[in-house]
């Protein structure tokens, strides 16, 4: 049987960011009463908690997330310290790549999963204006616009309130059904209307 021997976090950490997979052979050995214990590929390496491939999907290393993936789905549903998943960090820098990856092989409802702000990946991605990103979770559950994060923001008034007009448009076009709601008694009308009043006008969402 192979084992993996005991691997540093920062070699590991620096790995996943430059998409290094060789790091991983010289590492494999037949069983050997003098290794250390295998190593565990689901362990942190960071101290905000992430794994691996938390650290693979920020710096966008599709093909090294992938091999991780077929290690260990495990990986997938893993959070950090803040409650991320992996899929909130892909919709977060905007890696569609990524982000169709995981949900393939995710084995729980990935999809709906919050973090500790109760943000769902297409929060993240609304909020940072990306839109392949905003798409592609909605291809996949559209009932995803439904859902309020702890600031009783919905994706709808963060698209609004980001001046991200065409994910708006795109949510309103394409989700069946959407809360008006925000944050601090406002509504998506509400901010609407402060957010053209600073920006020359829009033209009318939806419209």
């Amino acid at each position: 049987m192979l084992q993996l021997e005991v691997m540093d976090p920062t070699e590991l950490y620096n790995a996943a960011a430059k998409g290094d997979m060789a790091v991983f052979q010289p590492k494999i050995s037949t069983n050997d009463s003098s290794l250390e214990e295998p190593w565990d590929i689901l362990k942190p390496i960071t101290d905000e908690i992430d794994s691996i491939l938390h650290v693979a999907t920020k710096f966008q290393q599709e093909k090294f997330a992938e091999m991780l993936i077929d290690m260990n789905e495990s990986l997938v549903d893993l959070k950090n310290k803040e409650e991320d998943t992996p899929l909130h960090i892909a919709a977060r820098v905007g890696c569609s790549g990524i982000t169709k990856l995981l949900i393939d092989h995710s084995t729980s409802s990935i999809l709906e999963m919050v973090n500790m702000y109760k943000d769902t990946a297409l929060h993240d991605a609304v909020r940072y204006g990306h839109q392949s990103v905003v798409e592609l979770l909605l291809s996949q559950k559209p009932g995803l616009a439904m859902m309020m994060n702890e600031a009783g923001e919905s994706p709808l008034y963060l698209a609004v309130d980001r001046k991200n007009y065409d994910i708006a448009d795109y949510i309103l076009q394409n989700a069946p059904e959407f809360p008006y709601g925000g944050r601090d008694g406002m509504n998506v009308l509400h901010v609407a209307t402060i957010r053209m009043a600073t920006n020359d006008g829009h033209p009318e969402i939806g419209g």
